[in-house]
């Protein structure tokens, strides 16, 4: 398979696996009413009783908020690819929209602050930007971008302005969904390698997939966080597989950057996306056992213990941070 064809698959995999086909218009995003209480039969639909934090997370084209001080889920806004600010005030999300002039499908990071629930698109002129995440200290945000046909990473301070990209010093045509290891430090990946970057976008160490990955990992898709101090890589990646039809549990790796070891955290029946880091050693994922099965959020620390169930019927994770 081509690399081009490889770039699509990535794109139509970043969409699919947090939404449907249901589309979306800015207006209905605006007017709709931003925060409003679940039923009380459905308000703890799906908590495990161990969820002692607030907990942002996608169901069904939508994006909730679960109050571990009320025990109650609240509806917030339709989207998908939530992430809350470490402060707690703000959430960037993703919606599908069309494009009144080409018709065509865009998609597109809108940010909702939970106090005034004003809703706001990022001031940018791209059509295709998404996966959002938050620096520590709530003042940036970082995100994939299409910016001139390049799958690039972008960034925008909070009050929406200042907008640049990240990687015209890495030349290559996909990046993975980026994260903040720190407030000054980024991590992302290309085909071969990845990279700690400044928020100026000065490449600050590069690891070669050559020296991480010696079991046979599919790594050009997956999704990437560095734990403080740059001990442990965590990332989720397939092994390699010839067969293009085969659909291969999707695995957690914690890598330890000093010692070169690498160890799968998760059990081998469980397939991994929306990886999130908490308090620097607990790690939130989205799971499901088969092909067909349900998608639910876990915990697991990177030790690869003391994994459980956090939240059924649920995807991508968010929380405050530490």
């Amino acid at each position: 398979m081509k690399k081009a064809d490889l770039l699509i698959l990535f794109l139509v995999m970043l969409v699919s696996c947090n939404c449907n086909s249901q589309q979306h218009t800015p207006e209905k995003f605006i007017n709709t009413e931003i925060v409003r209480p679940m039923a009380n039969n459905e308000s703890n639909l799906g908590v495990g009783e161990t969820l002692d934090f607030d907990l942002v997370f996608y169901r069904n084209d939508s994006i909730f908020y679960y109050d571990c001080q009320t025990k109650k889920i609240n509806f917030i806004i339709e989207g998908s690819q939530p992430c809350l600010s470490n402060d707690g005030r703000k959430i960037a999300f993703s919606i599908t929209q069309t494009d009144t002039l080409t018709q065509k499908l865009k998609r597109g990071i809108f940010i909702i602050d939970l106090y005034s629930k004003h809703v706001h698109p990022l001031n940018i002129n791209d059509k295709i930007h998404l996966n959002p995440a938050w620096s520590p200290n709530s003042e940036f945000l970082i995100f994939n971008v299409n910016h001139y046909s390049e799958m690039e990473i972008g960034i925008i301070n909070a009050g929406n302005t200042n907008f640049e990209i990240l990687t015209s010093e890495i030349h290559h045509d996909i990046y993975s969904p980026a994260y903040f290891c720190d407030d000054t430090t980024i991590i992302l990946h290309d085909w071969d390698n990845v990279y700690f970057v400044s928020r100026s976008g000065t490449i600050r160490q590069t690891i070669s997939f050559k020296t991480i990955d010696n079991v046979g990992l599919d790594m050009l898709s997956c999704e990437m966080l560095l734990t403080n101090k740059k001990k442990f890589l965590i990332f989720n990646a397939p092994y390699l597989s010839d067969d293009i039809i085969y659909d291969p549990i999707v695995s957690i790796f914690a890598y330890d950057i000093n010692s070169n070891a690498l160890k799968k955290i998760t059990p081998p029946n469980i397939s991994c996306t929306n990886l999130f880091l908490m308090n620097n050693n607990k790690l939130l994922f989205s799971g499901k056992e088969s092909e067909t099965g349900v998608w639910n959020i876990y915990e697991i620390s990177i030790e690869g213990e003391g994994m459980k169930l956090l939240m059924k019927d649920a995807m991508n994770p968010s929380s405050k941070s530490n």
